[in-house]
């Protein structure tokens, strides 16, 4: 689960993560949900919405090296942001039988937004920003939290919210509009 701080007021309408696939278990099922607020170290957590995928929707590891990201549309959950709010993308797999001759699962892979300096995972492509923390949840629902974010880029429809420019303008507006108004009320008076 990635925590994000948003920076601007808006609708939140798509993510883009920089989520991969290594050519292994094409048909694993994943889902991708938005939830509000921070995961913290422990406690519930309040899920906006979900979507389901599979592990070949997302693009191919030298894809997401070479500048590729896995966007996801979540301009249907009606999720709206305002600067400072928390909320996190979770990514969560399916619980597994793991017995000693099950097979490895490999899930998605989505890389921490390191600087491509760091050489850690992909060489390019990095989504760089802190956005907030990183935390691993295992199916028992232990905690523990990254120093690191993971690569991402949030988008926000503004066009319903005006900025704080445009509601100084509009409130001098209506000032001089009353002003105005109450001037000529007293000139016919008189």
């Amino acid at each position: 689960m990635q925590s994000i701080t948003a920076g601007k007021s808006g609708l939140l309408t798509r993510l883009d993560l920089q989520i991969a696939n290594s050519g292994h278990n094409l048909s694993l099922p994943f889902s991708i949900s938005l939830v509000s607020g921070e995961p913290g170290v422990a406690g519930l957590i309040d899920v906006v919405g979900a979507l389901d995928f599979r592990l070949g929707d997302t693009p191919f590891i030298t894809d997401v090296e070479s500048g590729s990201f896995f966007s996801v549309d979540v301009s249907s959950f009606g999720y709206k942001v305002v600067p400072g709010q928390k909320f996190s993308i979770l990514l969560m797999l399916p619980n597994f039988d793991l017995g000693p001759t099950s097979p490895t699962v490999t899930g998605p892979r989505w890389a921490y937004g390191l600087t491509p300096e760091d050489g850690s995972y992909y060489p390019e492509g990095f989504l760089v920003y802190e956005g907030g923390f990183n935390t691993l949840i295992d199916s028992n629902g232990n905690r523990s939290i990254s120093g690191s974010d993971r690569g991402f880029r949030t988008y926000v429809d503004v066009s319903g919210v005006p900025d704080v420019s445009s509601w100084a303008l509009m409130i001098m507006g209506f000032g001089l509009v009353g002003f105005n108004v109450r001037r000529r009320g007293v000139a016919v008076a008189a």
